[in-house]
């Protein structure tokens, strides 16, 4: 897999970039250690794939607020459950 944001793995959040059509580009280490699901298996998939409950309303929209330019999006499991 091309890493071009190899440099987030050094970060110690969960860090996933996305296109717009939710496939992921990139997962970090830190994201592999809370899943347990390596970069390798998740790269090119959509994240509904893995994560179902994203395409639920209340994911659905503030993902498009991302895509329309808008900040990052935080999920946390204790918070919102995903």
């Amino acid at each position: 897999m091309n890493r071009p944001f190899e440099m987030l793995d050094h970060v110690p959040l969960g860090i996933i970039v996305c296109g717009q059509d939710l496939l992921v580009r990139f997962w970090n280490l830190a994201m592999e250690d809370w899943t347990g699901i390596p970069a390798l298996e998740i790269a090119g998939q959509r994240l509904s794939a893995f994560f179902p409950r994203l395409g639920e309303e209340r994911y659905r929209t503030r993902l498009s607020l991302v895509r329309e330019g808008g900040p990052p999006a935080i999920f946390s499991y204790q918070i919102n459950g995903c």
